[in-house]
């Protein structure tokens, strides 16, 4: 009967160990996933900015545009 409790016990064991081994790898394969994604979510944050800032410029570009054009048709239409 006590060898049959090592064996037994042994066996377990190396199922425990194999499932461990799988479990360590797809944890490594999962900490490689998530260091991409930061990088990639840095890039898109970045980028992010950068088209924020540019959609400020343009609205402002547009509205002192608008602004000068208002003034043109006002002074065109009264000053005649």
């Amino acid at each position: 009967m006590g060898d049959m409790n090592y064996e037994i016990r042994k066996e377990l064991d190396e199922i425990l160990s194999a499932h461990i081994q799988e479990e360590n790898l797809k944890f490594e394969q999962l900490f490689a996933d998530i260091k991409e994604l930061r990088r990639e979510m840095t890039a898109f944050t970045e980028a992010w900015q950068q088209a924020k800032g540019v959609v400020t410029f343009v609205k402002w570009v547009v509205s002192i545009a608008g602004g000068v054009t208002a003034f043109l048709l006002f002074m065109r239409d009264h000053i005649k």
